[in-house]
């Protein structure tokens, strides 16, 4: 009787044993999916927190450009809201300035957010129908190829089926089986890669340094002298003397007239091409940054015509990997903030 107690008294220590190593497991495979899972929570927190930051940061900018004076290069705080009037850099208290050039400003409450806005204006339009100056910011950017892609681009988007020089028109899209050209406007900048060539020629990097540079806004659009970045002045200009000095001079004081832009550089502003101008567009290219390196929130805030029931309207909000560098943030300014009298 004793051996059958002890033998079963062995079986339950064994089946015992079973069941707390039958436990053990579960608990660490349990464990286990915890750890796995909670650094995906803990990134979706993140990019949540990091998507919060830009909003915020895009309206207090959306905020500036609705109640502030805007200038030929920038938003300037406090500035006179009388049509018409001068909104110099002095004219505002303590000469406060937004630049729209696409210069990146520290955003002041929140670590390591970045912002910018670009007048739209400022950039080379891919609707602009110059292929001489497309040619050259694609020279800049290293493409050897670069007039035959101009002319393709050209070609994509006009709308007669002429093939200008280094171009291609439909029949060359058919015997490569591609999609014949819209032959009309883009609609954004993406979609110049239908054109011929224009996939496989530009690498990640240099579409990247291209989509920074490029607009689709209306042909016959001017380009503001006071807010485009220097690689697109000298493409526009042809002269990369010429587009120095007028980054020099705005610098210290916007240009008001095509008079101070021909007085500074020789240039004639109404020749053919991109014609010159010095005052922003409607549109303007918001991009904001979350940590030094880290993936911008890009959209276009559009500012509506004063009847209009809506003051501003949204466009093509994305979520794009990091298109700027470290040198972009090292040197940025607080961006400035509005203050209220008491």
């Amino acid at each position: 009787m004793s051996s059958e107690r002890y033998n079963s008294s062995g079986y339950a220590l064994i089946l015992a044993a079973v069941v707390v190593a039958m436990l053990a497991l579960v608990l660490l495979t349990v464990a286990r999916v915890q750890g796995d899972v909670s650094p995906g929570l803990r990134a979706m927190r993140l990019e949540a927190a990091h998507e919060a930051a830009a909003q915020s940061a895009a309206a207090r900018i959306a905020f500036l450009l609705l109640t502030e004076a805007i200038g030929p290069r920038s938003v300037v705080i406090g500035g006179p809201r009388e049509p018409g009037a001068a909104a110099g850099p002095m004219r505002g208290r303590g000469g406060r300035e937004l630049r729209l050039d696409g210069r990146f400003y520290a955003v002041g409450d929140t670590p390591n957010v970045f912002a910018s806005v670009q007048d739209e204006n400022g950039l080379l339009s891919l609707n602009a129908g110059d292929d001489a100056a497309l040619a050259r910011l694609l020279e800049q950017l290293g493409l050897a190829n670069a007039q035959s892609l101009a002319g393709a681009l050209g070609d994509y988007v006009d709308e007669d089926d002429l093939t200008r020089l280094y171009g291609a028109e439909e029949d060359v899209y058919r015997r490569a089986r591609l999609a014949t050209p819209p032959n009309q406007a883009l609609a954004n900048r993406w979609s110049a890669l239908g054109a011929l060539n224009w996939r496989t020629a530009l690498s990640e990097e240099q579409k990247r340094q291209l989509w920074r540079n490029v607009s689709v806004s209306p042909r016959g659009a001017g380009l503001n002298v006071n807010t485009a970045p220097l690689t697109v002045l000298t493409a526009v200009i042809g002269n990369a003397r010429s587009a120095r000095a007028i980054v020099a001079r705005r610098e210290q004081a916007e240009l008001r007239s095509l008079d101070d832009i021909e007085g500074l550089t020789g240039i004639n502003t109404r020749a053919d091409g991109v014609v010159l101008a010095t005052r922003p567009a409607a549109a303007f290219r918001l991009v904001i940054v979350v940590g030094r390196g880290g993936r911008g929130y890009e959209s276009q805030l559009v500012l509506a015509d004063p009847n209009a029931v809506r003051p501003m309207y949204w466009r093509g909000g994305r979520l794009a990997a990091a298109m700027h560098g470290r040198d972009d943030f090292e040197s940025a300014e607080s961006l400035p903030e509005q203050a209220f009298a008491p």
